[in-house]
């Protein structure tokens, strides 16, 4: 069973950032924006920070996040317990499953990544679970994807976050992020209530803010290009876990 739910996002000039996370169904994500349906998450995003209530106003927080643009490194904080995501690499092979590749063959002088490997995070919950968010489908070539112009071709996942074993292996899907940046769908606690859907409060908290951390880095770039590695810094951008040097394949803005 999977959730699907939209991002429903009101950006202001000097104020915070406003999102509301509603549920719909799959089907209707093609259509800008998605039929109406009362949200059951609520975000603040400023400066870095993400803050996650139920209530819109004078709501409880229930977690918060921190994604410092200049650090290779995020934080999730819920009922007490923070989680540190850290950048690294993976390789995938021809049935689509991940292996965590912390140091990838680069070459000598420009130290371009020649192994195919590419950027994610990676974060242990506090019960010992370990979450990867990464590249989901084949690397594109930018100019391809900027072609892209409907919202159904937009509905390809650009990200996705797996459950990960004690080799660095992908054993099982448990959301993906949509090209669009506001559709995500969710797999097992998807439903985001009780205790049971805290995992999948964590799976959505670092898609928002992966996407938040390389909008706050390059706008235009954040939200036109859909290759995965700008978003990672994975290979030819400068910053976390990147590079070194501006544009390439990575970008140069974008966040980890």
């Amino acid at each position: 069973m999977s959730y699907t739910y939209y991002l429903d996002t009101h950006r202001h000039t000097f104020k915070a950032d406003e999102l509301a996370i509603r549920p719909i169904a799959f089907s209707d994500a093609t259509t800008t924006p998605p039929p109406a349906s009362s949200p059951i998450l609520y975000a603040n995003v400023h400066q870095g920070r993400l803050t996650l209530r139920r209530q819109k106003l004078a709501g409880i927080d229930i977690a918060g996040v921190k994604f410092p643009t200049s650090s290779a490194k995020m934080y999730i904080k819920i009922a007490g317990h923070r989680t540190t995501l850290t950048h690294s690499f993976v390789l995938v092979d021809a049935r689509g499953r991940s292996t965590e590749n912390a140091k990838p063959k680069r070459s000598r002088w420009r130290k371009r990544i020649l192994d195919g490997s590419r950027g994610c995070y990676v974060g242990e919950l506090p019960d010992g679970t370990v979450l990867r968010w990464e590249a989901a489908g084949p690397k594109e070539d930018p100019d391809v994807a900027k072609k892209y112009k409907t919202r159904a071709e937009k509905m390809m996942p650009k990200l996705r976050c797996v459950l990960v074993d004690g080799r660095g292996a992908s054993v099982e899907l448990l959301g993906e992020m949509m090209k669009s940046n506001d559709v995500v769908r969710l797999m097992r606690g998807g439903g985001l209530q009780g205790d049971s859907g805290m995992l999948g409060v964590y799976v959505l908290l670092g898609f928002v803010s992966l996407f938040e951390r390389a909008r706050s880095r390059d706008k235009r770039r954040a939200e036109t290009e859909w290759e995965v590695d700008f978003t990672f810094d994975g290979d030819g951008g400068g910053g976390d876990g990147g590079d070194g040097g501006g544009g390439g394949d990575g970008g140069g803005g974008g966040g980890d």
